[in-house]
């Protein structure tokens, strides 16, 4: 919630004691997420979101599975925030599904939920299978990772080298020859 997002000024508003940036209609600018959120709800801005759509989530999940079908571990790049806008499209497409707004906010509900799985689960399979037999392209790896995979990654590599030392020391806090 706190990395920054980018806006369109909805409403002419000068500037705010939160920012030195001038508010004019039909700029673009980037600010706090968590700003934007609210002055999006308040009809000043309408932030630009990286997924948007039953699309975008299809569009990542058809990028993995394609390099899975290649045999390669390699992660397909996401945005950084890609989990966070999928929830809040979630949310959104349910808000419209219970408010009666939109009908068929159901079916896309459900297409966005499988398709997200898939995803989810093609990610973190390499995940784990290049944490640990790649190594030495950790570093390029993570680049690739959405925020919540980066941290879920560190976890697994941290509980992962905690259970080999576990098995490779003798006790006494030194390791155990051969």
């Amino acid at each position: 919630m706190l990395s920054p997002v980018r806006v369109i000024v909805l409403r002419t508003i000068g500037r705010t004691p939160f920012s030195d940036i001038e508010f004019i209609k039909g700029i673009e600018i980037e600010m706090p997420r968590w700003i934007a959120y609210e002055m999006e709800k308040l009809g000043y801005v309408e932030v630009k979101r990286s997924v948007s759509s039953v699309n975008d989530i299809n569009k990542a999940k058809f990028t993995e599975e394609a390099l899975s079908r290649k045999n390669q571990i390699s992660l397909s790049n996401i945005p950084a925030d890609f989990y966070l806008e999928s929830k809040n499209l979630i949310s959104d497409l349910y808000e419209k599904y219970r408010s009666g707004r939109d009908p068929e906010a159901l079916l896309e509900l459900e297409k966005i939920r499988k398709n997200l799985s898939r995803l989810v689960l093609l990610r973190l399979q390499k995940i784990i299978l290049s944490s640990l037999i790649a190594k030495e392209k950790l570093e390029e790896l993570e680049n690739s990772m959405s925020l919540e995979e980066r941290i879920l990654f560190r976890r697994f590599m941290d509980v992962v080298n905690i259970w080999i030392n576990s098995l490779t020391e003798s006790g006494r806090g030194e390791s155990s020859r051969g």
